[in-house]
């Protein structure tokens, strides 16, 4: 087993993570599973519209995917839960800002759009 600095192995530190470390990045590794999928299956239809395909199923998984983080934050602060509360705000605010730019940036090589 390695051993990290302060004598602690490799699993004892991903046990040691903060709930809202281990919160967040479990929502960034949901967000970039679904974004793969979607971007692999709309390249595979093969057709030409696939950054439009991309860029707006994208989008609504993406607002889908924040809506809940904000629910589970709401259920957790009113459960007393804040630091699992507090992982769920800044998941739903991550979630947003790399959803939403992921989906302009599909729709913007897509249609050949000009944000400048």
């Amino acid at each position: 087993m390695a051993k990290l600095a302060g004598g602690a192995t490799i699993n004892q530190k991903a046990t040691d993570m903060s709930p809202l470390g281990k919160v967040i990045l479990i929502n960034l590794g949901v967000l970039l599973a679904y974004m793969v999928v979607i971007f692999s299956v709309s390249m595979a239809l093969g057709r030409n519209d696939a950054g439009i395909t991309f860029g707006l199923i994208g989008l609504v998984a993406s607002a889908i995917h924040a809506l809940v983080a904000l629910i589970l934050a709401i259920i957790n602060f009113s459960r007393q839960n804040t630091t699992q509360g507090a992982g769920f705000i800044i998941s739903f605010a991550v979630v947003l800002l790399i959803g939403v730019s992921a989906c302009f940036g599909g729709l913007a090589m897509s249609s050949g759009m000009n944000f400048h």
